[in-house]
Parts: C-alpha cells; structure tokens; sequence
C-alpha cells in the first residue's frame, strides 16, 4: 500500500461489519482490539521502515501467540 496505517486505522475499517454483526458499539468489549493495539504498539520494529515494519511486526506477533 506504501503509506502507513496505524492498528487504529485498520480497526476503523472494520467498524461497520462489526456494528452489523455484534451490534451498537456499546454492547460489545473491545478488550481484545485494545490488547492487539498494546502489543503491536510495544514490539520492536527495529528501525525499520518502508513496508519492513510490517514484517517486523507480524514476526513478534506470531512469537508471541506460539510462547
């Protein structure tokens, strides 16, 4: 895509199927959005930029599923 997106945007971007699926905003947690949020937020991106981010970052994520 070659621009950046921040885990924000792209919880935006599904608002509106979550809307449609769970329901008002207000009736469903987002705990677990907050949590991915946090945990991309502290991964180390090692300086990298230009679409390496992104690679970087879905590394640590997977680390941290598989632990």
């Amino acid at each position: 895509m070659n621009c950046h997106l921040t885990p924000n945007f792209h919880f935006a971007s599904h608002v509106l199927e979550y809307i449609n699926t769970y329901g008002p905003a207000y009736a469903w947690w987002v705990f677990p959005y907050e949590r991915a949020i946090s945990v991309l937020g502290k991964a180390n991106h090692n300086g990298h930029g230009g679409g390496k981010v992104e690679g970087t970052f879905m590394r640590a994520w997977w680390k941290s599923i598989l632990i």
